[in-house]
């Protein structure tokens, strides 16, 4: 490659763009998702939708480094979406709850072995999740 003038450029002329993690975001809340989507989107590339459908859809389309589910949601539940998944898939789940779980449901949700987040959501925790 060059540089203007004829010179070449060198290793240190090359600006890479920077790497960021993908996550899809799985909430049915609007205030949630949107809160969430802002701030995850200042460290992460983010994709937010309101529910499993949509959710495997984007799955079926793309990677995603990791997949940001809430556990209760109306239409599906996130622990139903998850055993919907691929075997890759199930490995970048991440699931948040902000409410108490039935006891049926929290059996289901540990035998996922999945790490479960407790809203509200901090950035570090967040981090330390992925």
């Amino acid at each position: 490659m060059l540089r203007p003038g004829g010179r070449a450029a060198s290793a240190r002329d090359v600006v890479l763009p920077e790497f960021r993690h993908r996550i899809l975001l799985v909430d049915d809340d609007d205030g949630v998702r949107r809160s969430l989507e802002r701030l995850l989107a200042s460290r992460f590339r983010v994709d937010a939708v309101d529910g499993a459908p949509a959710a495997r859809a984007l799955l079926s389309a793309g990677f995603y480094d990791v997949v940001l589910c809430d556990v209760m949601m109306p239409r599906e539940s996130g622990v139903d979406f998850f055993d919907s998944l691929d075997a890759t898939s199930r490995g970048q789940v991440v699931f948040m709850t902000g409410g108490v779980l039935g006891v049926e449901l929290q059996d289901r949700l540990q035998r996922t072995e999945r790490p479960v987040l407790l809203k509200p959501l901090t950035l570090p925790m967040l981090e330390a999740a992925f």
